[in-house]
């Protein structure tokens, strides 16, 4: 959906059961209505398509197809053309006319195969009624198509409330480090203004958790806005599954991986973001069920390149050639930036052993991009392909911007100790231990942390216990992540017979599985 219309979840659909149509869910192509007037117009005509859209797609009986945001068919033949390959049997388009504070939205849905109009109608009213439209429209058409829908619409939350949201939308939607902080502050000038606007808060939500993905020098207390904004929208509406969403979110980066499990079973599971369950499934060693929530990803966003992205980095850790090259060969089909397109050539590389092209061509995208995971990327095709130098090089320039990510101190310290570096290799557990106790303290009852900060203790020769004094593991619950450093803690302090039970870690982010295999080989020498 468009980010100016990121009001995922603003429409709570009750469905009766229609009869479904025969072969499967009817596939419906929605193109952004388009605007005629100024930037607040063009703002209001995409939250008409991103609300339209999601109201559609919360309906089991359509598959809603739709192009990113900012995004356009390069020429008519291209756009008949990918109807085909699609299936798509309904088209929806439209106008949207604002003059002064009244709207006026003329739309259609047509036939793909002959251009026929199905259905059309023309809606007006005052700015109010901007949450109304994308229900009427959403009705209209799926009755039309044979498909009964009913929505009911977010009330507006005026229209100051409604410019800072969209403002603060757009800017998120940038991911340019300089708009984060003018994107929050215009998200919480909306909340503030309308505090019973759930859309709002999701997008706050994934604004603070932003600091780390964009490099920022970043501070533990940016999680505990994150945290804040989730209370305080579940006050308002503690079903809302864009706010579960951001729930699921906020764990992951937290490393509360057992509760990220527990959200992955939660209630309210139309609307949720298959992309993060894959997430959840992988750091729990499902690998089988990770893929499977980005194939489903992939089904209800075709032309998106995030399940993409996630298909090319998953099936390349697992091995799975096949399945890389059916995402890689789609790439051409999928609007994404250029941004997105450079990690899955880094990541496609890596699969076919390339890692000097890989680590090039992500030290490129960095340079260009600026956006730190493309360094990160570029450290782990450079360990893959046996330069742990180079590796621990781009290492500190990811971690002197990201130094809570647990795994990245892990992966400098081994690639240091890969380089016969003894000291450089105990600077970097001592650099561990210090951040993993900061977010051990920060969040108390969290076993991975506990564990990081232990293990960051033992390699630098700082750790004072002995085994007995490892936190125990709930078998059920915990992560490969956890019954790994478990297993190797106590190997370290010298029961070698624990390697014995160490499982494969996962990680949709750091090749671990891949990159363990050297940890234990040092320590089974």
């Amino acid at each position: 959906a468009l980010a100016a219309a990121a009001v995922v979840g603003a429409w709570f659909l009750w469905l009766r059961p229609p009869p479904r149509p025969a072969g499967g869910p009817l596939t419906l192509f929605v193109l952004p209505i388009q605007s005629s007037g100024d930037d607040g117009s063009r703002q209001l005509a995409g939250v008409v398509t991103g609300e339209l859209i999601s109201a559609l797609n919360r309906s089991p009986d359509l598959r809603v197809l739709s192009l990113p945001e900012g995004r356009r068919f390069e020429s008519s033949a291209r756009q008949a053309e990918l109807f085909r390959e699609q299936g798509v049997q309904f088209v929806i388009d439209g106008t949207l006319l604002q003059t002064g504070d009244r709207i006026i939205a003329t739309v259609k849905m047509t036939d793909a195969a002959d251009g026929s109009v199905r259905w059309s109608e023309t809606l007006q009213g005052d700015i109010n009624a901007i949450y109304d439209i994308p229900a009427r429209i959403a009705v209209g058409a799926a009755r039309a198509a044979g498909i009964y829908v009913e929505a009911a619409k977010l009330p507006f939350p005026g229209r100051e409330a409604f410019d800072a949201y969209t403002r603060g939308s757009l800017l998120l939607g940038a991911y340019d480090p300089d708009q984060l902080e003018p994107a929050i502050a215009s998200l919480r000038r909306c909340i503030e203004i309308a505090p019973d606007f759930i859309p709002a808060y999701e997008r706050t939500v994934f604004a603070y958790l932003q600091y780390r993905n964009l490099g920022l020098d970043y501070d533990p207390v940016y999680l505990d806005e994150a945290a804040r904004f989730i209370e305080l929208g579940q006050r308002h509406n503690a079903s809302s599954a864009e706010l579960l969403n951001a729930r699921l979110a906020y764990h992951l980066y937290t490393y509360d991986i057992s509760a990220a499990g527990d959200d992955g079973v939660s209630a309210g599971g139309a609307g949720r973001d298959m992309v993060l369950h894959g997430w959840a499934h992988l750091f729990h060693g499902r690998t089988a069920a990770s893929l499977e929530a980005y194939r489903q990803a992939r089904v209800r966003a075709t032309l998106d390149g995030r399940p993409l992205l996630n298909q090319v980095v998953g099936g390349t850790m697992l091995g799975d050639t096949a399945l890389v090259e059916d995402a890689y060969h789609k790439l051409p089909d999928v609007y994404t930036s250029g941004l997105t397109r450079n990690i899955i050539e880094g990541w496609w590389r890596m699969s076919h052993r390339d890692t000097a092209g890989a680590v090039r061509v992500l030290e490129e995208g960095f340079n260009r991009y600026r956006f730190h995971l493309l360094i990160l990327c570029a450290a782990e095709a450079a360990y893959a392909g046996g330069d742990p130098a180079t590796a621990a090089r781009h290492l500190d320039v990811w971690l002197a911007k990201n130094p809570y990510a647990m795994e990245g101190h892990w992966l400098r310290a081994l690639a240091r100790r890969r380089l016969g570096d003894a000291s450089g290799a105990a600077a970097a557990a001592r650099e561990g231990a210090r951040h993993a106790a900061g977010l051990s303290e920060h969040y108390s009852r969290n076993l991975l942390l506990k564990l990081y900060r232990i293990y960051f203790q033992v390699l630098a020769g700082e750790f004072k216990g002995t085994a007995a004094d490892l936190p125990s593991l709930d078998a059920a619950r915990s992560d490969t992540n956890s019954r790994y450093l478990h297993a190797v803690i106590r190997a370290r302090l010298g029961d070698r017979t624990a390697l014995g039970g160490a499982p494969v870690p996962y990680n949709p982010t750091y090749w671990l599985n891949q990159f363990s295999r050297d940890e234990l080989a040092e320590l089974n020498r």
